[in-house]
């Protein structure tokens, strides 16, 4: 492959090195220029382009690309048409993506210029799904590289493929156990959930700590001759309407 700076008048039939960007479109990087194509630069102002010309014994990066996807398509796999030194392999049916590693390392090493990658082995993929990828770095590659690539492959199974799932009737075994009867562990489970239900209602329905006063008896005022008891708790345990510490010995005038 032969990279030059080409007049119009020899640039049809080349490939554009880079990118030709006009006042109504552009020419991308990679295109092979035909009589309109020369004719369009030609009345944008340009003499001259940088494009590369093939030679006889190169391969077009296209054409290159589905060659190697091709050789290395197994079973359930289908290679799409190439675009830009590009070809991508698609999964045909759903199942295990089957990869030979050291035969895909093998590959790689025969030119830098084609390169192979894969989805990781042992992935369940899906139908239409892509999985595997082979590009053409340059516009085109010799023809001895893609002779190396099929003697790497001859007489042996390709390093790609898909082992597809398969149905099979399957059975589901319910069981049911008669007694209702929790288990000693699951009464202690309940157990402690329950002291921590007591103890939180408790929390909420706490008044601030401190003295108060004892209910006045039914009817209102204090008898002659007696002071109101007071009582420094906060629950009547007793009976006499007093609010009383539950821990205190005993409630009485006066006490607390």
């Amino acid at each position: 492959m032969i990279f030059a700076t080409l007049s119009l008048d020899d640039a049809e039939g080349a490939i554009l090195a880079h990118g030709v960007r006009l006042k109504d479109r552009k020419f991308a990087k990679g295109r092979r220029l035909d009589g309109g194509d020369i004719a369009t630069l030609r009345a944008a102002g340009f003499t001259e382009v940088m494009a590369a010309r093939l030679e006889r014994d190169d391969v077009g990066e296209n054409d290159a690309a589905a060659r190697t996807a091709q050789a290395i398509a197994g079973p359930n796999i289908n290679a799409a048409a190439p675009f830009t030194g590009r070809c991508n392999l698609y999964a045909t049916v759903s199942g295990l993506l089957q990869v030979d590693r050291a035969r895909i390392d093998q590959l790689n090493a025969i030119d830098e210029a084609v390169t192979v990658a894969t989805v990781n082995p042992g992935d369940a993929v899906a139908t239409g799904q892509l999985v595997a990828t082979v590009k053409v770095i340059p516009f085109a590659i010799s023809t001895e590289t893609i002779e190396k690539w099929a003697s790497a492959m001859a007489d042996a199974p390709s390093p790609v493929s898909i082992a597809p799932f398969e149905e099979h009737a399957v059975g589901l075994l319910l069981t049911h156990l008669p007694c209702p009867r929790a288990s000693s562990g699951n009464q202690g489970v309940g157990s402690r959930q329950n002291r921590q239900d007591d103890q939180s209602a408790r929390e909420r329905t706490r008044q601030p700590v401190g003295r108060v006063a004892a209910l006045r008896p039914r009817g209102g005022g204090n008898r002659p001759g007696t002071r109101r008891p007071r009582c420094g708790g906060l629950r009547s345990d007793c009976g006499s309407g007093r609010v009383c510490n539950r821990r205190s010995a005993g409630c009485g005038p006066g006490g607390g």
